[in-house]
């Protein structure tokens, strides 16, 4: 009962106490009135929902997810919870490609409104929890960890997408390691001493691609002699101080 009054609150439409039979959501289906099919697919009893059923369900969650309907972080916020509820709805939508790549094609550009609902700092983040929640629940969209790295990059330091890194690079193998995003957020987490086990592997897999961009950071006229002592050992264990400005600039007395 909560559940159908969430979803009549999210797709309001105009009250209907009418029941409406395949043949009706069939009709819905051609002419693409996903609002009112969604509300409608439970008219439709579990034992007579056969593929047709099935098929058109699919659409309707599919179709009803509407970019354009994200105008503020109020919208944006209710295409998010939509999402949550058609998924509880239907657990089988998360075998669906079509809705699926539309839930993340929707849900990030949401991710990127919600994102000023919510304070931001290192111990309380619950715009980071909720997009992790919204990550992990996917196992379809092979890019989905690469997006969250590049949408928490784009607003707050990259050190703290490094959550995403790993199964990013899981995920997309070492053609991942070149995209500069990632290689930025390894070179943030061991510069500010975060998940350093994690980062020295992600380091490791990346290294062809990675020892260019931390050797320039040690290298950097702004690098702080905090940021050194953490970078430098990375370099250090690779053997990778090739050049005497690196050694010179990994040398603490």
């Amino acid at each position: 009962m909560k559940n159908a009054l969430l979803l009549s609150l999210l797709l309001p439409l105009s009250a209907s106490a009418a029941t409406y039979e395949l043949a009706d959501l069939k009709a819905l289906d051609k002419d693409q009135s996903w609002r009112e099919l969604v509300e409608h697919l439970n008219d439709v009893v579990p034992s007579k929902r056969d593929a047709e059923w099935r098929a058109i369900a699919e659409r309707a969650c599919t179709g009803v997810l509407d970019p354009s309907e994200l105008k503020d972080p109020a919208s944006s916020q209710r295409t998010l919870d939509q999402i949550d509820e058609l998924m509880k709805r239907y657990g089988w939508l998360k075998d669906s490609k079509s809705f699926m790549n539309k839930r993340a094609d929707v849900g990030f550009k949401a991710f990127g409104w919600t994102f000023q609902n919510y304070r931001h700092s290192s111990g309380d983040d619950q715009w980071m929890d909720r997009l992790k929640t919204f990550v992990a629940g996917d196992s379809l969209t092979a890019d989905l960890n690469l997006r969250a790295i590049k949408l928490v990059n784009s607003r707050l330091v990259a050190v703290v997408s490094f959550p995403f890194v790993k199964s990013a690079l899981a995920k997309g193998g070492k053609a991942a390691c070149k995209d500069a995003e990632v290689q930025q957020t390894i070179l943030g987490a061991l510069a500010e001493g975060s998940w350093t086990a994690e980062a020295n592997e992600a380091a490791s897999t990346c290294w062809d691609e990675f020892k260019p961009v931390i050797s320039a950071e040690v290298l950097k006229d702004g690098t702080t002699r905090t940021a050194a002592l953490k970078l430098c050992p990375t370099l250090v264990e690779k053997k990778a101080l090739s050049t005497e400005p690196l050694k010179k600039a990994c040398t603490f007395n």
